[in-house]
C-alpha cells in the first residue's frame, strides 16, 4: 500500500506529541476556577437543540423525525471546515464528491438513496436536496455557518423537489442589531492546505439596521500530484438585515463564488491479477485546469401576524463553467463548458406560532432553470473523438404543501402532509458519437479512423411532463416526558431526465429516465435518561417499484448504455446516542445499517446485471467518539478522538460478462477504519481565542474507495485478453494535519 508525500513515523509521533503537551494540565488560579467549571459543565451537557428543518422551530429530542444537528462553532473549533468533515460522523450519510460545484446535492447520499447514475458528465437530479438559508442549492455553505441540520428519510412534502433520500439543511449566521462583531480564522495544513475565513457584523441604526460581512479562501494541492489536483475556492457574502419593527425582519443579501481546479499529474494503476489493494501512482506533467464562477442574489422576509408567520424566500444564482478535464489516468480529456446555468425560486410560507393546540404550515414553491452545457471528450493521445454533446434544458415545476399536526390527547399527535408538484421539462440535445470501438485506450490510434454518427433530439420529442403527489401520515407518541415513539409512511419523488448517450448496437440514442418515487416506511424512538444519556434509534423499510441507473450492457470495449429499471428495497436502521461520562466528558455512538438489493429476477444473458446489489452503498457505518473537556491555567481544552468505520462494498455495476471474468473481486472495496484526533484550546474570559490542531486518517489507511470496471481488449474484434477487463479506481484521501487559530470579538 502507497504511503503519499509525508512519512508517518514523523508525523503520527508529532500529533502524539503534540496532544501530549495540550493535554498537560496547568494550575489555575482559585477565583476563576468556578467560572471555567462552568463553561466545562455547559460544553459537556446534553444541551437542548432548537431546530427548523420543518419549517418552524422546534426542540430535536421532541420531533418525530431522524435528524441530526452540528453546531457551526463547534465544527471550527474542532478543524472541520470542508464539507465532507463537517458531515463525517453522522451516521446514514455519506459525502463524496458531486458531478458539478452547481449540484452539491448529488454528492450527499443519505440511507442510500442514489441519484441516477449517467454516463456522461452532466448531472442527473439528486436525491438528497440542499439548503442554505433555506435557499435550494444555495451557495456559501461551508463558511460562517451558524448549524447544520440532517433529515433522514423522504421530505417531499415540506421540500418537494429531490428530497426523496432527505434533506441538509445550512443555516449561516445572520446579522444581528446591536454590537460591532467578527471572527477571523486562519488554519495551515499539510498538502499546502490555506484556509481562511473571516466575518465582520456591523450595526448600522441600532436595533434596525445592520450588515454582516463573511468571505472564505481556500487552497489546496493534490494527494496524488501536486499541482494536478491543486484546486482553490473563493467565496464572499454580504448580508443586510433590517428589522423596522420587532414583527418583521427583512434580510436581502448576495453571494459570489470562484472555483478552481486542476486534474492530470498522476495516473493509477491496479494490479489485475493480485490484491484489490496493491496499486501504483505514476506521476506525469499532463495538467488541465477548469473554471467554477457563481453568483447569487436572495431575500427572506418574515412577518409576524400574531396568529401565524409569514415568510417569503427569492432567490436568483447564475452558473458558469469552462475547461478541461483529464479523466482515467491520461485516457480522455473532456473540454467543458456550461455558459449559461440561471436557477430562479420562490418561495411562501404561512405557518402558526401557538404550538398549544393544532399547528399547521401552508405554502408555495417555484422552480425556474435554464441551462445550456457543451462536452467534447477526446482519447488524450490519440485525439480520436469518444463524442461531443451540446445539451439545452429548461426546467419549470410549481408546488403547494402543506402539513398539520393534530393533539389526539395530551401524549398523542396526528401529522397529515401532502404537496402536489407539476414540473416541465425541455430538452434539447445534440449528440456526435464515434463508433470506431477504442482500441488501446492509452494508444495512439485509439478511435481512429472516426466513425462518426450521431443523434438529436429537438422541440416536442424533448417535452417530459410529470405531475406528482407526495404524501406523509405520522403518528407520535409521548411514552413519559423524555421518551417519545413515532411511526411514519411518506413519499418521495426525484423528477425525471433525459441524456444522451451510446446505446444498445453502438448507436448514439436518448436515455429517458421516468420520475422516479419510492414509499418509505419508519418506526423510530427518541430518548433521555437521568439527564446524563440519550439514546435515538430509528428502523426503515423502503420500497422502489422501480429503481433506476445507467447500465452498461456492452461485453466489448465501446460502452452501450441502457436506463435499467428493476424493483429495488432498502431494509435498516439508525441508532444514536451520547453519554455524559463525568461533568467534563461525554462519549457519542452511532451505528447505521443499510440492505439495499433489487428484488427482481436475475437473468444468465451475457450483457444482463450481475448480483442483486445495488452499487455504491455500504452496508454498515459507524462512529466512535470520546469528548474531554478541562482546565488549563483559566482557560478550557476540548479533545476529541474518533473513530469512523465503513464496512466492505461494491463500487461498480457489472454485467455477466464482467463477472464471469473474474471482476466481482475488483468491483468490491475492503471495510475500512479512519480514525481522527483534535485538540481545541479555548483562551480569553469568554473563550475568544481558539488554538487548534487535528489529524484526519491518524493511520494513514490509503485504499481504493471507488472502483470502475470496464471490458477491455486490444484491438476491435480481438478476443479477451488475458486482462479483459480495466480498471479506474479512486483513492481515500490520505493523513491530512493542519492546526488553525481564530479571533472572535
Amino acid at each position: 500500500m502507497i504511503k503519499l508525500q509525508q512519512n508517518k513515523i514523523i508525523s503520527l509521533s508529532s500529533a502524539i506529541v503534540l496532544n501530549g503537551v495540550l493535554m498537560t494540565p496547568t494550575v489555575m488560579a482559585e477565583d476563576s476556577k468556578k467560572d471555567v467549571e462552568k463553561q466545562i459543565v455547559n460544553h459537556a451537557a446534553l444541551e437542548v437543540i432548537t431546530i427548523t428543518s420543518e419549517k418552524r422551530p422546534a426542540n430535536l429530542q421532541e420531533t418525530a423525525i431522524s435528524v441530526a444537528v452540528r453546531n457551526g462553532d463547534d465544527l471550527k473549533a474542532l478543524g472541520r471546515n470542508s464539507f465532507e468533515d463537517m458531515m463525517s460522523d453522522i451516521s446514514g450519510v455519506e459525502v463524496g464528491n458531486a458531478s458539478e460545484p452547481n449540484t452539491p446535492g448529488n454528492g450527499i447520499v443519505i440511507r442510500g438513496v442514489l441519484p441516477a447514475s449517467t454516463p456522461t458528465g452532466v448531472s442527473s437530479a439528486a436525491t438528497t436536496a440542499l439548503y442554505v438559508d433555506g435557499i435550494y442549492n444555495g451557495l456559501g455553505s461551508t463558511f460562517d455557518v451558524d448549524r447544520i441540520e440532517v433529515l433522514r428519510g423522504p421530505q417531499g412534502t415540506l421540500y418537494g423537489r429531490s428530497a426523496t433520500g432527505g434533506v441538509v439543511s445550512i443555516k449561516t449566521k445572520n446579522p444581528h442589531y446591536t454590537n460591532v462583531s467578527g471572527d477571523v480564522n486562519i488554519e495551515m495544513g499539510n498538502y499546502g492546505l490555506q484556509n481562511i475565513t473571516a466575518a465582520l457584523n456591523i450595526p448600522i441604526i441600532d436595533e434596525k439596521l445592520a450588515v454582516r460581512i463573511s468571505g472564505k479562501n481556500y487552497e489546496r494541492d493534490g494527494f496524488l500530484s501536486k499541482e494536478g489536483g491543486h484546486s482553490q475556492n473563493k467565496n464572499l457574502r454580504v448580508k443586510v438585515g433590517y428589522k423596522p419593527t420587532e414583527l418583521v425582519e427583512i434580510i436581502v443579501g448576495a453571494t459570489k463564488n470562484k472555483q478552481t481546479s486542476n486534474s492530470g499529474g498522476a495516473a493509477i494503476d491496479m494490479d489485475h491479477t493480485g490484491n484489490r489493494n496493491d496499486f501504483t501512482v505514476t506521476q506525469n506533467d499532463t495538467i488541465a485546469t477548469i473554471d467554477y464562477e457563481s453568483d447569487q442574489v436572495f431575500a427572506n422576509a418574515s412577518i409576524d401576524l400574531d396568529f401565524a408567520n409569514v415568510s417569503y424566500i427569492a432567490s436568483v444564482k447564475n452558473y458558469e463553467k469552462s475547461g478541461t478535464v483529464i479523466i482515467g489516468g491520461n485516457a480522455i480529456v473532456s473540454t467543458d463548458s456550461t455558459p449559461v446555468d440561471k436557477l430562479v425560486t420562490h418561495e411562501l410560507r404561512l405557518s402558526n406560532t401557538t404550538y398549544s393546540g393544532l399547528s399547521w404550515v401552508f405554502g408555495a414553491f417555484t422552480y425556474n432553470n435554464e441551462e445550456e452545457v457543451s462536452q467534447l471528450v477526446r482519447w488524450f493521445n490519440s485525439g480520436g473523438l469518444v463524442f461531443d454533446q451540446s445539451i439545452t434544458r429548461e426546467t419549470s415545476e410549481k408546488g403547494i404543501f402543506g402539513e398539520v399536526t393534530f393533539p389526539v390527547n395530551d401524549n398523542l399527535r396526528i401529522t397529515a402532509g401532502l404537496r402536489y408538484d407539476d414540473t416541465e421539462v425541455l430538452t434539447g440535445v445534440n449528440y456526435i458519437h464515434n463508433a470506431n470501438e477504442i482500441g488501446v485506450p492509452f494508444g495512439d490510434s485509439a478511435g481512429l479512423p472516426e466513425q462518426t454518427t450521431s443523434y438529436t433530439l429537438t422541440g416536442n420529442d424533448g417535452l417530459s411532463e410529470y405531475s406528482e403527489i407526495t404524501y406523509k401520515l405520522r403518528a407520535e407518541y409521548d411514552l413519559s416526558e423524555n421518551n417519545l415513539l413515532y411511526a411514519s409512511v411518506s413519499t418521495g419523488t426525484t423528477p425525471g431526465d433525459v441524456q444522451a448517450t451510446v446505446g444498445a448496437g453502438n448507436v448514439p440514442t436518448g436515455l429517458a429516465y421516468a420520475q422516479q418515487a419510492l414509499t418509505a416506511y419508519e418506526l423510530g424512538s427518541k430518548n433521555q435518561f437521568n439527564e446524563n444519556l440519550q439514546i435515538n434509534a430509528s428502523g426503515f423499510f423502503y420500497d422502489y417499484s422501480g429503481y433506476q441507473s445507467a447500465f452498461n450492457i456492452s461485453v466489448t470495449p465501446a460502452p452501450q448504455f441502457i436506463v435499467a429499471t428493476a424493483p429495488a428495497q432498502m431494509l435498516g436502521f439508525e441508532l444514536e446516542s451520547v453519554y455524559k461520562i463525568t461533568e467534563d466528558s461525554q462519549l457519542s455512538f452511532s451505528l447505521a445499517y443499510i440492505d439495499a438489493k433489487f428484488t427482481d429476477e436475475k437473468s444468465a444473458e451475457p450483457t444482463a446485471r450481475y448480483g442483486d446489489y445495488i452499487a455504491n452503498i455500504t452496508p454498515w457505518t459507524s462512529n466512535i467518539a470520546y469528548h474531554n473537556y478541562f482546565e488549563i491555567a483559566g482557560n478550557i481544552l476540548h479533545t476529541q478522538v474518533s473513530a469512523n468505520y465503513k464496512s466492505s462494498h461494491y463500487t461498480s455495476t457489472l454485467n455477466n460478462t464482467l463477472a464471469d471474468a473474474g471482476a466481482t473481486y475488483f468491483a468490491e472495496v475492503d471495510s475500512r477504519i479512519e480514525v481522527d484526533l483534535s485538540t481545541s484550546l479555548k483562551l480569553g474570559e469568554d473563550g475568544q481565542y481558539v488554538i487548534t490542531a487535528y489529524v484526519r486518517n491518524l493511520l494513514d489507511e490509503v485504499d481504493p474507495q471507488g472502483v470502475e470496471v470496464t471490458v477491455y481488449r486490444s484491438a476491435p474484434g480481438a478476443p479477451a485478453e488475458d486482462i479483459p477487463f480495466s480498471l479506474a479506481p479512486t483513492l481515500t484521501a490520505p493523513r491530512t494535519i493542519g492546526i488553525s487559530a481564530s479571533v472572535s470579538f
